[in-house]
């Protein structure tokens, strides 16, 4: 759809870009993972416009939510594969 920018349009974007060739596919299948991951702690205003987050504000809320079976590593990891 066109000017979408909520999550579920950010994943099917990832989608075409492994279909199109334009992305390797295990680059969008870990891109997917981590936009899935990080961006579970929005509720459903929060997802309808990826335009609007603050991912900093989100890395922190996935941290304090759901961080503790992850390591710093891990969550840097992730906020870099959602820039």
């Amino acid at each position: 759809m066109l000017n979408d920018y909520s999550k579920d349009a950010l994943l099917q974007f990832l989608d075409y870009l492994a279909q199109k060739g334009l992305m390797k596919k295990s680059t969008v299948h870990s891109r997917k993972a981590s936009c899935n991951k990080m961006l579970s702690v929005l509720d459903e205003a929060e997802s309808s416009d990826m335009r609007q987050i603050n991912l900093d504000a989100v890395a922190v809320r996935f941290a304090n939510l759901k961080g503790s079976g992850y390591t710093p590593k891990t969550m840097q990891v992730y906020k870099s594969r959602v820039v």
